[in-house]
């Protein structure tokens, strides 16, 4: 049950796309020691400094092993998360897909569920690709794609489209 919860924050957040370090290459891994998670947080403070450079974060290097967490966010389709915040609530949308067209600031994916998701990206939009900062026209057709939203007095803003190529 936690590792939902944990994985459902981590979508919210937009971290569907940020894939953490091989097992063996996450530092302080004894559990319970005070060395061990020290290291752990030092290591979280240097992933986010990264992400926080380019707000994209970064693509994992080929054949790097995922921990479980990844396996099914990459499985992530679609997901609502409704939040309560200072002035309301605010309805999170994760939707993944397959870009199937870019015209403008206008990104349409299919998601495997066969839907189809439009995003019309804004000024504040943050759009990545393989890991680096991109504009809306960078994407690709069969590029695969993140798309996070909220949705709020009946107004949607698209605040992050995260691509990588292939398929």
């Amino acid at each position: 049950m936690r590792s939902k919860k944990v994985l459902a924050v981590a979508v919210a957040i937009g971290l569907v796309f940020v894939a953490a370090p091989a097992e063996a290459s996450h530092p302080g891994k004894q559990e319970g020691t005070r060395q061990g998670k020290a290291q752990r947080s030092e290591h979280r403070m240097d992933r986010r400094a990264k992400m926080a450079k380019d707000g994209c974060g970064g693509r994992p290097k080929a054949g790097a092993k995922h921990g479980r967490k990844d396996a099914k966010a990459k499985r992530l389709v679609h997901s609502e998360a409704i939040v309560q915040a200072e002035d309301g609530f605010v309805t999170h949308l994760t939707d993944r897909g397959k870009v199937t067209s870019v015209k403008g600031n206008t990104v349409t994916i299919e998601r495997a569920d066969g839907k189809s998701v439009n995003a019309t990206a804004s000024e504040d939009t943050r759009v990545c690709r393989d890991g680096k900062a991109a504009k809306v026209s960078d994407l690709k057709t069969s590029d695969q794609a993140g798309i996070i939203q909220l949705q709020k007095g009946g107004a949607t803003t698209v605040k992050a489209v995260m691509a990588h190529s292939g398929g």
